[in-house]
């Protein structure tokens, strides 16, 4: 017995000094940054931990998620959101969200019950995926939707008028026709408070030439050079001017060519483009898509209509949407029935903006 031990220990001590032989010689000559890794790696169940709390967090904040909460057993987390924005546009949110950090959308529905509610289901970039449930809340969320309001001068404006503007508290746009508005009444527009100036611009409509748009109107004879001309004096004659929208133009939004020299002029001057027609032919949020320029369409107030029922209506819609843009000839009684409205989209959570504030190209 005394012999096998003493045997077992020569052995170990063999096998000690040959691994000492091999490695001491090694570290000796190597080089630090060889082996400082066996310090520097983080562990891998930290930095994926890390990863999945991040997009969860980020959800949360993209969404503005008041209150969560967990229910018994497996079922999802529920994630509480303020009034004033839809079940569809908080999801697409997300969607968005989730797909700017390399994740994927697993699935996404709206539920059927008394509140409204919604289940999101998403895997990240590590593979790990999540579910909650999304409920509207009873609070509505400060400036969860917004309205822009413009005003077009189909006219020159009173006294009155502008004296009317000029005490709107909520911010606005001026739609105005560049080649047919006098510079003393740009000059009197540019010192209105809490507006910015549009550039409400004649295009050929379907009448043409029976139907004249206006001086220096954009027609489809015209070169590109000539397109991008008619702008620079548009910017020359309103040097704030924020955006172009259409003065008839029926036809002019079917021309692709013509939107595409447009499109690209409003481009290199940082403009955006409101299409006004509701010509369901037009070519212009396909031209934008194409180009990248900020573009939205809208209407003008039918005149049948009235302000305060208008508005009402516009409300609702940017509650469910997100936003709505609202234009209305410029007159006392319009000017009223927008103030009359703030408190109203005070108590829904509804900013009113300006048209600008819109006009974001989507990614």
């Amino acid at each position: 017995m005394k012999l096998i031990r003493h045997l077992a220990i020569i052995g170990s001590l063999l096998i000690a000094f040959f691994l000492l032989g091999h490695w001491i010689p090694r570290l000796l000559h190597s080089d630090p940054r060889d082996w400082q890794w066996i310090a520097a790696d983080p562990s891998p169940t930290l930095q994926d931990s890390a990863t999945v709390l991040s997009l969860h967090d980020d959800l949360q904040r993209e969404m503005s998620v008041l209150k969560t909460s967990k229910k018994r057993g497996s079922k999802p987390e529920i994630w509480t959101v303020g009034k004033g924005v839809a079940i569809p546009v908080y999801l697409l949110r997300a969607q968005r969200q989730i797909r700017r950090r390399s994740g994927s959308v697993l699935r996404m529905e709206e539920l059927n019950g008394k509140q409204q509610s919604a289940r999101l289901m998403w895997r990240d970039s590590l593979g790990d995926s999540c579910t909650v449930e999304i409920r509207i809340g009873d609070t509505f969320l400060d400036n969860s939707s917004r309205l822009a309001i413009g005003f077009v001068l189909i006219q020159p404006p009173t006294a009155a008028e502008l004296h009317s503007l000029s005490t709107l508290s909520a911010p606005y746009s001026i739609l105005v026709q560049p080649f047919d508005t006098n510079k003393t009444l740009l000059y009197d527009l540019d010192q209105l408070p809490n507006k910015e100036i549009v550039a409400w611009l004649g295009m050929e409509p379907h009448r043409y030439p029976w139907i004249s748009p206006g001086p220096k109107s954009i027609l489809i004879h015209h070169s590109e050079r000539e397109i991008s001309d008619l702008i620079d004096e548009v910017v020359h004659r309103i040097p704030s001017v924020s955006g172009i929208t259409t003065r008839m133009g029926e036809r002019a939004v079917e021309h692709k060519p013509l939107m595409q020299a447009l499109l690209r002029a409003l481009g290199k001057r940082k403009l955006w483009f409101l299409d006004l027609t509701q010509n369901r032919f037009s070519r212009s949020s396909e031209v934008c898509s194409e180009l990248g320029i900020p573009c939205r369409k809208s209407r003008i107030k039918p005149s049948e209509i009235k302000a305060e029922e208008y508005l009402r209506s516009a409300l609702n819609t940017a509650v469910k949407s997100g936003e709505n843009i609202v234009i209305l000839p410029l007159s006392e009684e319009n000017v009223n029935a927008v103030r009359a409205s703030i408190p109203q989209a005070d108590s829904l959570g509804t900013q009113i903006v300006k048209l600008s504030a819109l006009m974001v190209q989507s990614e």
